[in-house]
Formats: C-alpha cells, sequence, structure tokens
C-alpha cells in the first residue's frame, strides 16, 4: 500500500490505481485513510506519482473535493497524468494548471 498516514498527512505514493508491482494506491485506501483522520480535519496531502488509471484519479480527486476539512495538497517530485487530477483536488478555486500530452 502506498498511502501512510500521519496524524492529519496523507502521503500518496507510486501509481494511481492498483499496479502489477503493487506500488499503486487506489480511491479506497484513501478514502479509508480520509476516514482515519475524520472528516472535519484540516489535512496535508503529500503527492508523488507519475500517474495510472485515470478512472481511480478521478474518484481520489473527488474524495479530497468533498473532504469537509482544509486541503493542502504538495507535489513532492511528480503529478502526471492521472495524478495531475488528483492535484487539482489541493489548487484555489482560481488556480491554473496546465497539462500537456
Amino acid at each position: 500500500m502506498a498511502v501512510l498516514v500521519n496524524d492529519n498527512e496523507i502521503v500518496l505514493t507510486g501509481t494511481v490505481g492498483e499496479s502489477y508491482w503493487g506500488d499503486g494506491f487506489t480511491a479506497v485506501e484513501v478514502i479509508t485513510a480520509l476516514a482515519k483522520v475524520g472528516r472535519d480535519t484540516d489535512i496535508v496531502v503529500r503527492l508523488n506519482s507519475g500517474g495510472g488509471i485515470a478512472t481511480e484519479g478521478a474518484a481520489i480527486h473527488a474524495a479530497l473535493s468533498a473532504h469537509k476539512g482544509n486541503v493542502d495538497l504538495v507535489v513532492e517530485g511528480i503529478a502526471a497524468s492521472a495524478a495531475s487530477v488528483i492535484a487539482m483536488a489541493g489548487m484555489p478555486s482560481l488556480a491554473v494548471a496546465s497539462i500537456n500530452g
């Protein structure tokens, strides 16, 4: 599992979604981590991922966006492909992201 929880910090590393090598993190794991820290708790999410499954990224984005506490998202390394969708959950509503294919 590539989801670590430490107090109000959630660390997401590896492939978005399940991977053959077992280095991925899923929406279910992120939702479980959010439940562990508490629905109203302000959190910091640290993300480092080269991407993965788009639908998993969208589900994680939705879970982070629905979190009642403040979500500060820090990209540590890279947030490519599906991970860039996750990264947008921590951006202010007036922020702009440029994603190239």
